[in-house]
């Protein structure tokens, strides 16, 4: 089966709404047999001032995915993907070896990628490993490295540190 992109572990938290928010619509990949987008790319029907143009026909993908951020009362409402710069996103992954990308949260950063090592993502990832989820940093569509709670990339010498911390 592989990847899954996971719609979310509940429902939205009362009075969140993407609002101008649409990170997603550049993040995801989308393969729908009439459209498809690689990640990474903006979609061709975002509007300008946030939302979808093509709303009520989307693709499944589109419909069914919800940021974290919608779903985790615990993120505050300064880590909204358009705000912090980070869109953060479950993703489980069911034919992998790697216990690190078997059920993992991915960091993907809406803009520059200077938005991974700000205060607000940081903290956002030391609530992920405090919850025994490992980050990825998602770059140009694909996870590319892990990060610590610290915003610093996990190097093969500090693996096992990490281990210890999954659920």
């Amino acid at each position: 089966m592989g990847v899954t992109l996971v719609r979310t572990l509940g429902e939205k938290v009362k009075g969140r709404e993407c609002g101008a928010c649409s990170v997603c619509c550049s993040a995801l990949l989308v393969e729908f047999p009439k459209y498809e987008k690689p990640a990474g790319e903006r979609c061709k029907h975002q509007l300008e001032g946030g939302g979808c143009g093509f709303y009520k026909k989307r693709p499944e993908d589109c419909s069914y995915f919800q940021c974290i951020w919608l779903t985790l009362e615990q993120m505050p409402n300064y880590t909204r993907p358009d705000i912090c710069g980070v869109m953060f996103r479950y993703d489980l992954d069911d034919e992998t070896w790697n216990p690190f990308a078997k059920s993992c949260v991915v960091a993907v950063p809406s803009a520059s990628q200077d938005a991974l090592f700000s205060d607000a993502a940081k903290a956002c990832y030391r609530m992920f490993w405090g919850g025994g989820k490992a980050v990825w940093v998602q770059i140009e569509g694909r996870r590319r490295f892990l990060i610590d709670e610290n915003g610093t990339e996990i190097l093969a010498d500090r693996i096992a540190e990490y281990e210890g911390k999954l659920r």
